[in-house]
């Protein structure tokens, strides 16, 4: 049997590799022409607050926030531990190498801002990959992540459904199918928490699915060595599900 580890990896290689059309990916062009701005609303920040900083991308996927913080202006390295989401960040023009959250391939106190979207809550010890990372930034800089907050047993219960399932494959086509049902079939929507495969397989395929809360993630940063933390209230998706927060280095 895979452990937990294994078949998180293996199903982000398969996602990134696979599932590469999205209405919040590079794929879909209102997206791509709209990411710097929906990138700003998601840190809560100015252009001129990213400008030439220097920015690393914590398991970066397919680049679509490197692409974003290029498009900003910063210069952007990036890493990821599947070699799918590695390959297609190369192909916008990143410099992207094959890493793991909890040994960052990257040198202490480095980065003026260091962003993690969606990446520590998939490891198997969300508090060490958060703190390795924490250590890449500068005194002054920025750390922002965004967590898992508390899912509901409806997710729950789809997520040990889809788990079921052993191939990858066939729990994309399962997603698809349900994806149809509820676009097609009136009051499905109270039952389908997803409505596209792409979003569908990265909330429920992965193993390794870490819940926090904000007082948590707050504890995290102070003990990291950071002063200022704050809740980003974003616009472009639901602040108050998952936990969208920042903090500034000492």
């Amino acid at each position: 049997m895979k452990s937990r580890v294994k078949e998180t990896r293996e199903s982000f290689n398969f996602q990134w590799g696979n599932l590469k059309d999205s209405p919040w990916l590079l794929s879909e062009p209102r997206f791509k022409e709209e990411c710097d701005k929906i990138l700003l609303d998601e840190l809560g920040l100015t252009h001129e607050d990213i400008v030439n900083k220097l920015v690393i991308d914590v398991g970066c996927g397919n680049g679509r926030w490197s692409y974003a913080f290029k498009k900003l202006g910063a210069s952007v390295s990036a890493y990821d531990y599947s070699l799918s989401g590695v390959k297609q960040t190369k192909r916008i023009g990143v410099d992207v190498v094959l890493g793991d959250a909890l040994h960052p391939p990257f040198r202490q106190a480095v980065s003026d801002l260091v962003f993690a979207f969606g990446v520590f809550h998939h490891t198997k010890d969300l508090e060490a990959s958060f703190k390795e990372n924490a250590k890449l930034v500068k005194p002054k800089g920025i750390m922002h992540v965004y967590l898992y907050g508390a899912k509901s047993m409806k997710l729950k219960l789809w997520r040990f459904l889809i788990h079921l399932i052993p191939s990858f494959g066939f729990r994309k086509a399962t997603i698809a199918v349900f994806c149809k049902i509820r676009t097609t079939v009136p009051y499905s929507k109270a039952l389908i928490p997803f409505s596209d495969v792409h979003g569908g397989f990265d909330a429920l395929s992965p193993k390794i699915n870490i819940e926090t809360d904000e007082k948590y993630v707050e504890a995290l940063f102070k003990v990291s060595g950071f002063s200022i933390v704050r809740r980003i209230r974003t616009t472009w998706c639901n602040w108050k599900v998952d936990n969208h927060m920042q903090g500034i280095k000492r």
